[in-house]
């Protein structure tokens, strides 16, 4: 996949409450780069770009609400064009604001992502310590879990994969008893990336395997 096939696959990343990590190349600073539309611009900008329109003027910034744009977070429901001065308030007034929290979801989330990503990537999305998702992942933290974790058939994530829309995509999370990002992230092949397509030449007609 290319940095401008995975923005264009996560526009519609649907979870306000975690950053989204730039999987690709960095800049000094922290900021992803990709190759967009036949130019080289920020990955932030890029989504920022293809979600919320073009920028109204060269000056405007892809402004971050979550203050990671150093992380290289490149969450659509993050990001807002804003003018540099109005840029700048906000990265001053969100030193100010006290830390968020996680929630029972992200928890849950989390414990998820067990053995099927790295902890560096969990933590960098949550916006907390490699300490602190393994203690969530052990058990040490957040015990109140509302949900078993899960174990996907293959024909479930072909199913999860086949289907689009948010809406249907919360009908299957609540279908099988898990929350709307661990759907999410099948779908996109986060999670679940070793079971392959479909084939469709296996199938009959009525959809089932010869």
């Amino acid at each position: 996949m290319t940095g401008e096939e995975w923005i264009r696959a996560h526009a519609d990343y649907p979870h306000e409450d975690c950053c989204l990590i730039w999987p690709f190349g960095r800049n000094s600073t922290g900021y992803g780069i990709v190759q967009f539309e036949g130019e080289q611009i920020y990955a932030h900008r890029a989504m920022c770009r293809l979600v919320k329109g073009e920028s109204p003027s060269d000056g405007h910034q892809a402004a971050h609400s979550c203050g990671r744009g150093h992380d290289a977070c490149a969450n659509p429901m993050h990001l807002s064009w804003k003018t540099p001065s109005a840029n700048q308030h906000d990265r001053t007034d969100m030193r100010n604001r006290p830390k968020r929290k996680l929630t029972a979801n992200a928890a849950d989330d989390i414990r998820s992502c067990k053995g099927r990503e790295h902890v560096t990537t969990t933590a960098a999305r949550y916006g907390v310590t490699e300490a602190a998702i393994r203690q969530i992942q052990a058990g040490k933290l957040w015990r109140e879990s509302r949900r078993q974790e899960k174990i996907f058939t293959e024909a479930e994530v072909h199913r999860i994969r086949r289907e689009t829309g948010k809406g249907m995509r919360a009908a299957l999370a609540r279908e099988y008893g898990v929350s709307d990002t661990v759907v999410y992230r099948i779908k996109v092949g986060q999670t679940y990336a070793y079971i392959p397509p479909e084939n469709p030449e296996l199938k009959t007609a009525e959809g089932k395997p010869e």
